[in-house]
C-alpha cells in the first residue's frame, strides 16, 4: 500500500508540472503570434521622416512644397517650382514613389521674395520671380523589409 500511495503522490506532482509546462507552451505560442503580428505591422510601415528626407533632397533648387497629403497608398503634392518637368524628373527618383502624375492645370505665378535681412546696398530689392504651380498625385512603392520573415515558424 505504501508503494501505491507514493506512486500516486508522484503522479500528482508530475501532473502539476505537466500542467505548468502546457500553460507555458500556450503562453509562448501566444507571445510568438503577437510578435509575428508586430513584425508584419512594422514591415508594412513607411517611415514618414525618411520619405520627407528623400522628397526634400529631390526638390530642385528654387522649388517649394506648398501642400502635402500622404495616406497608406499614395498622396498629393502641391508645389511651386521654376520648371515642373525638372520637378517631375527629380521626384521620379524618390525611392518611395512608384507612380507620379500631374493632376489639374499647371499655372504660372509671380512671387515676390522677401528682401535679405541685411541688404548689401540700400537699393537691393528682390525682383518678382516666375514659378509654376503644379498638383501632383503619387503612388507609394511597397515597403520592402528583410525583417518580415524574421519570426516565421521553422
Amino acid at each position: 500500500m505504501y508503494v501505491g500511495a507514493e506512486a500516486a503522490r508522484h503522479l500528482r506532482a508530475v501532473a502539476g508540472r505537466r500542467q505548468q509546462a502546457v500553460a507555458a507552451g500556450d503562453s509562448l505560442r501566444q507571445l510568438t503570434a503577437t510578435l509575428r503580428e508586430a513584425a508584419v505591422f512594422a514591415s508594412r510601415r513607411r517611415p514618414a521622416t525618411t520619405f520627407l528626407a528623400h522628397l526634400t533632397d529631390a526638390l530642385p533648387s528654387g522649388a517649394a512644397v506648398v501642400a502635402l497629403h500622404i495616406d497608406s497608398t499614395g498622396g498629393t503634392l502641391v508645389s511651386l517650382a521654376p520648371n515642373v518637368s525638372d520637378l517631375l524628373t527629380r521626384l521620379e527618383h524618390v525611392p518611395e514613389i512608384a507612380g507620379l502624375e500631374v493632376v489639374g492645370p499647371v499655372t504660372t505665378e509671380m512671387i515676390q521674395l522677401a528682401p535679405p535681412l541685411r541688404p548689401a546696398t540700400p537699393t537691393d530689392a528682390v525682383a518678382p520671380r516666375t514659378v509654376m504651380r503644379a498638383t501632383l498625385r503619387f503612388l507609394l512603392a511597397s515597403p520592402v523589409s528583410a525583417s518580415s520573415n524574421a519570426l516565421e515558424p521553422r
